[in-house]
């Protein structure tokens, strides 16, 4: 019996000095690469969440800063006169159709050669922002969670505006929105305003 187990224990030093592995070494090298193997994974996983997550805030930004500008070009150009009011309304917006902002507008917006008057209209529905020009409806941006507006009028801020019933146009207007949880604000004057205080 003992010379069995001589024999094997020659038999494995001779297949170790040929330079093989044993079961136990190839199970060991394999079970070390498969947890490297994890770790580096682990790691681009977590480095490619990190970017997706940077892309998705920064196109939330751009669609943000977007609005905010066209916005703000739109207001600043904005003008009042005989059929031509400037009305924006706090109560119930996000219904559905529900009107927050309508003005008549000179300019044809940025990048534009045009210089007619136009009737702007934003609405905020089903988180999707709307604006109408001359009554041409289309999606500015979605996934919208809320859209306010303040008018000032010299003295403070107020939710909602009529140039009619107030028979001017507020000195500034101040935009708040909110896109997928992340709040944008900017304030835009109204030059024409100043001409038009009673």
């Amino acid at each position: 019996m003992s010379s069995l187990l001589l024999i094997w224990l020659n038999k494995f030093r001779g297949c170790r000095k040929s330079g093989s592995f044993t079961l136990i070494e190839v199970l060991l090298a394999v079970a070390i690469t498969g947890i490297i193997a994890g770790v580096i994974y682990s790691s681009l996983r977590g480095v490619m969440k990190t970017v997706e997550d940077a892309r998705a805030r920064m196109e939330i930004s751009r669609t943000a800063r977007g609005v905010l500008w066209s916005m703000s070009w739109e207001i600043n150009n904005c003008i009042i006169g005989e059929y031509m009011e400037f009305v924006g309304e706090s109560e119930g917006m996000g219904d559905a159709d529900m009107l927050c902002l309508s003005f008549c507008s000179a300019g044809g917006g940025p990048g534009t050669e045009h210089s007619d008057v136009r009737q702007v209209e934003y609405g905020l529905s089903e988180k999707i922002l709307y604006k109408s020009i001359n009554g041409v409806v289309f999606a500015v941006a979605e996934k919208v969670d809320s859209l306010e507006l303040r008018y000032f009028d010299g003295a403070e801020w107020q939710r909602d505006w009529d140039s009619e019933a107030r028979e001017k146009l507020p000195l500034m207007v101040e935009i708040d929105i909110e896109i997928q949880g992340e709040f944008f604000s900017t304030a835009v004057s109204v030059p024409v305003a100043a001409g038009h205080i009673k």
